[in-house]
């Protein structure tokens, strides 16, 4: 969602036609689409050919930052919902770390 809404910002600072806008909006166009779309077919929601170039490279950076921000691996949304999931698998890594070795005992 926070993408869609920086695309829209961005279509706006470009002074997209807000209908135009809102038929993206409502037909489900996001930045992932937008890159595979067909230039006639984007050309229907953004009818300057200046815009279309300017509006294919906005979403390829924001694509890009994206996938530089999760590491190639999965993203969370924020650091909380991380830790909330590796707090429970340390505390386990450390409970197996302290259970005596059974073998060196003996």
């Amino acid at each position: 969602m926070e993408a869609q809404t920086a695309l829209f910002a961005f279509l706006r600072s470009r002074n997209i036609d807000e209908r135009n806008i809102v038929k993206l909006r409502d037909d489900k166009i996001d930045l992932s689409i937008i890159e595979s779309m067909e230039d006639d077919v984007l050309a229907g929601y953004i009818p300057i050919y200046g815009d279309r170039i300017a509006t294919r490279r906005f979403c390829s950076e924001h694509q890009r930052k994206e996938r530089r921000m999760c590491g190639g691996s999965l993203c969370y949304k924020n650091s909380a919902e991380k830790w909330a999931l590796i707090k429970p698998q340390r505390s386990k890594m450390r409970n197996l770390d302290r259970r005596p070795n059974i073998k060196n005992s003996i």
